[in-house]
């Protein structure tokens, strides 16, 4: 999914493992759940870093191709190879 930085930003990163000490024995997770909902879905800590990161790919449209589509630049986590047309 080509996306701009600033929505990758809100997104979790699946390089981050939660581990709870207090379970029976140590649970390293992908995940989060909070039973207080005032706590945000994606904590801080797990967002991606979009361009901060190694993994971070930018869509390969030109410089004139995103201007005549009047979009900002665009791109989106390598980890899983390069996004397909549905």
């Amino acid at each position: 999914m080509f996306t701009s930085e600033k929505d990758m930003k809100e997104k979790w990163c699946p390089m981050v493992r939660c581990v709870d000490i207090g379970a029976p024995g140590v649970l390293a997770s992908n995940s989060h759940y909070e039973e207080d909902s005032t706590h945000d879905r994606v904590p801080r800590y797990a967002r991606c870093i979009a361009s901060g990161c190694a993994m971070w790919r930018w869509n390969p449209l030109t410089d004139e191709q995103l201007e005549s589509r009047d979009m900002p630049p665009t791109g989106f986590c390598g980890l899983a190879g390069r996004p397909r047309a549905a």
